[in-house]
């Protein structure tokens, strides 16, 4: 493995950002400081940077963006070691007392299992000595995902809301239409810098969500369209995106393009069971 780092500033936010290096692929993450506010704590396997960067910026408090140990890795390590609150939803905090089993390539990718971890639930906002930040529910990606919004500063910390203007394949137990619905709700707030969880600072951040926006109302549309005409799942992905084959047998196919089409598919079935019962 080869880790390496990078520390920038961006407007007032302080950003670690990592690169991991593992079986010929490249792996990023992104922690955020601003105001004595560290949001996400990276993965365990670059704990030894990210306790580097916490005694550098030293934070009074984190927040998680979700429970995915890319994000929530180091919360148990850095709230013994510096006495730091660690603050998340109330969801997060449920599945945090007890972590879930992560699946073999996430533990190759990101190090091992989550340490469970209590922390405060938050609710609506956070506060630091001189900003307010909106929490806003943003399920799809995991149910319990949640996103900081700054409009007097324009910011957006979205953790894996954006990721990138497409996606190519999804993780099992994602989303889609859920992940619409959340972009749909982020939009509504005024913002134009977005930090991202794997992206890094992405400038014109509102036309970057609304460009992905457009790529998911696509792919539901034409998925939903072909379903209709008696397409199949499988049949569907090979039309609509490409095959990734590599990804899908590093990870044993827990991340590929049919769980794209598959929870589409799912949100469809499920309607149409509602309105036949």
């Amino acid at each position: 493995m080869k880790l390496t780092k990078t520390i920038s500033t961006h407007d007032e936010v302080t950003c670690l950002h990592g690169t991991i290096k593992k079986f010929g692929r490249t792996f990023t993450f992104n922690v955020y400081y601003i105001d004595g506010l560290l949001i996400d704590t990276g993965p365990v396997c670059a704990k030894e940077i990210v306790i580097d960067f916490v005694q550098e910026v030293k934070p009074k408090q984190i927040i998680l963006t979700h429970h995915h140990e890319d994000h929530a890795g180091n919360a148990a390590t850095l709230s013994k070691r510096f006495g730091l609150p660690i603050k998340m939803s109330a969801l997060t905090a449920m599945i945090l007392q007890a972590p879930p089993t992560i699946p073999l390539y996430r533990r190759l990718i990101w190090g091992r299992e989550i340490v469970s971890v209590r922390g405060e639930v938050v609710q609506s906002s956070i506060i630091t000595e001189n900003d307010r930040f909106t929490i806003v529910e943003t399920p799809g990606h995991s149910n319990d995902h949640i996103c900081l919004v700054n409009e007097m500063k324009g910011w957006l910390f979205a953790g894996d809301l954006f990721l990138g203007k497409r996606l190519l394949y999804g993780m099992k137990g994602e989303s889609m239409p859920l992940l619409l619905k959340s972009v749909n709700h982020i939009l509504d707030y005024q913002f134009d810098t977005v930090f991202c969880g794997h992206a890094g600072v992405v400038g014109h951040g509102h036309e970057a969500l609304e460009a992905k926006k457009h790529f998911l109302e696509t792919l539901i549309s034409e998925t939903t369209s072909l379903y209709n005409r008696g397409w199949s799942e499988e049949k569907i992905t090979r039309k609509l995106l490409s095959r990734q084959g590599a990804i899908q047998l590093f990870s044993g196919g827990e991340m590929a393009p049919k769980h794209l089409i598959h929870s589409v598919i799912e949100s469809i079935s499920s309607q149409n069971n509602v309105r036949t019962n």
